[in-house]
Parts: C-alpha cells; sequence; structure tokens
C-alpha cells in the first residue's frame, strides 16, 4: 500500500527507467550502425532479413527488462511464480514474437532467423539483466527502503 501523497514513479524507479532505456538505446544503436553486426544479418543483400533480427532483439530486450522491473531483488526470480499474470504475458509475448519472426512473412515483412542468429540476438536482448544487476548493486537499498 502507499500514501495518497506519495507518486506512482519514485526516485529509484526514475533510476531504472533511466538507466535501462539508455542502456537499450545504446544497444539498439550499436547493432543497426556496427558493420560486424551488419554482416552477419547479410545487410548488403537487403535489410528484411537485418531488421528481423533488431526487431527481435529491442523486443526481447523489452521482456528481459520487464524481469528487472519487477523486482527491487538481486534475485529477479525470487517469488516469480507468485505472478502467474506476469508469467502468462512475458510467454505470450514470447510465443507472438517467434511467430512473427518465423510466420510473418510478408505481413510483418520479417524474415525467419537461423538457430544461430536467433541466439546471438537473445544474448544482446539478455545484457539488460546484468546491466540491471550493477545498476541495483551501485544504487543499493538506500533508495528503496528493503533488502536486497
Amino acid at each position: 500500500p502507499k500514501r495518497r501523497d506519495e507518486p506512482i514513479i519514485n526516485k529509484y524507479m526514475y533510476n531504472q527507467i533511466l538507466v535501462a532505456g539508455l542502456y537499450i538505446t545504446a544497444l539498439c544503436i550499436l547493432f543497426l550502425k556496427l558493420p560486424a553486426i551488419q554482416e552477419m544479418y547479410d545487410y548488403g543483400t537487403g535489410n528484411g532479413y537485418f531488421m528481423t533480427a533488431f526487431f527481435a532483439m529491442f523486443i526481447f530486450a523489452g521482456v528481459f527488462n520487464s524481469f528487472n522491473a519487477r523486482t527491487t531483488r538481486l534475485n529477479l526470480l525470487a517469488h516469480i511464480w507468485r505472478n502467474k499474470g506476469f508469467m502468462a504475458i512475458m510467454l505470450f509475448v514470447t510465443t507472438v514474437q517467434m511467430l512473427i519472426i518465423y510466420f510473418g512473412g510478408s505481413i510483418f515483412r520479417t524474415t525467419g532467423l537461423t538457430f544461430g542468429e536467433l541466439q546471438f540476438v537473445l544474448l544482446l536482448s539478455f545484457t539488460v539483466i546484468p546491466v540491471d544487476f550493477i545498476r541495483k548493486i551501485i544504487v543499493g537499498t538506500s533508495w528503496r527502503g528493503n533488502a536486497i
């Protein structure tokens, strides 16, 4: 419960939003601009394949960041099954994303990625978790008022 005069978004949340937003923005820019990544996704033959990988990375970064945002704890999986709705939504978003990547075709202008390419996208997306882990350690418990 919160006091009636307490803001919906507190300093801790602003910090999390700012750090995650800046990191995901930088990750997206690097993905779009680094020649090594462009070559990996065959950018020279058209950008549909490359943009599918970018789209997947962006969505999965959001999915992984949802796990960061759901708790102030370092253990992201603490009490995870108490919120079955959260788990259902994350499973739904992931399933829809995979369907769009592999079966979206001309409707969504997507091209299926190979297993290795999808792994790379997931690995890049997953990096939002250790970045927020470091943020949580630096910020500490002083902004949250509860234990890690």
